[in-house]
């Protein structure tokens, strides 16, 4: 009998493409049309948008014509659009009052598109910590209201402890609030994957990368990350979320992408 695999498989808009100097998060601004076929070639289910650290107004995102662009050809590719990320918070300050009008506009992009789920990755000018969490109740409070009111959740991407998290949601009242876990930067976390079943419920996407000791990314599975290890905590939790692959490409990106997904499909279904 074939067992069912209820998670959906995405992958980082950029990284079926080559990138100059093998930058990691970069977007395909030539070719960024074609990752839609070549993500129907891997066997995802969507490819992860994403809003860059420097504005870049000709993102497609950010127009009327991109974005029907953008779900035509993901209807074409038999792709759906589930999450969009905002990178644009890692270099601007999420207090700051321009973050906030940005932040408009971001959720009218995913209004546009029928994104329902919005990924904060709050690091480096929006660092959150475990020592400062309770500094961004009020501002987390605003952004998820205005989500909520379009029903779109945030996904809270931070390397703080499950137990944070948990009062930090309890904080801000709103129900619209989950966490990604990276596997990748909460490798350096003592017994990071002892988190996993705290954030219980909360976790509703994974971000799949691997790290070596100097933390740099490398190859999936060359790494400290112990997949099989996450995944089997997770399976306790009954996780039925998304999987995204944010890893390296090295020489052939496509290829890379299928294998990737074939080591994290395997491991899976071994846990089914």
């Amino acid at each position: 009998m074939k067992k069912i695999i209820k998670n959906k498989f995405g992958i980082v808009q950029g990284r079926l493409s080559k990138a100059p100097k093998n930058r990691l998060q970069f977007f395909p601004k030539n070719n960024w049309p074609d990752e839609f076929q070549k993500a129907k070639v891997v066997g995802l289910d969507f490819i992860e948008l994403f809003a860059e650290r420097k504005f870049n107004k000709t993102n497609p995102i950010w127009t009327i014509n991109g974005c029907n662009r953008i779900k035509s050809l993901a209807k074409l590719n038999d792709l759906k659009l589930i999450t969009l990320c905002d990178d644009h918070v890692i270099d601007k300050n999420i207090h700051k009052q321009y973050y906030l009008k940005y932040f408009d506009n971001l959720l009218a992009a995913a209004e546009r598109l029928g994104i329902k789920s919005i990924i904060l990755p709050l690091y480096e000018k929006s660092n959150l910590t475990n020592k400062n969490y309770q500094n961004f109740i009020s501002t987390l409070k605003i952004i998820l209201k205005k989500c909520s009111l379009k029903n779109i959740n945030i996904y809270l991407e931070s390397n703080i402890d499950a137990k944070i998290f948990l009062d930090l949601k309890k904080r801000v009242i709103f129900k619209n609030f989950f966490f990604l876990f990276d596997t990748g930067n909460r490798v350096k976390n003592k017994n990071y994957f002892k988190d996993i079943p705290i954030f219980n419920k909360n976790i509703k996407q994974v971000h799949i990368k691997d790290k070596n000791q100097e933390m740099k990314n490398v190859k999936i599975g060359n790494g400290l990350v112990d997949f099989k290890k996450v995944f089997s905590y997770l399976k306790k939790t009954k996780f039925e979320g998304n999987i995204v692959f944010e890893s390296t490409r090295e020489k052939n990106p496509i290829k890379t992408a299928i294998r990737n997904k074939k080591i994290i499909f395997d491991i899976i279904s071994k846990n089914t």
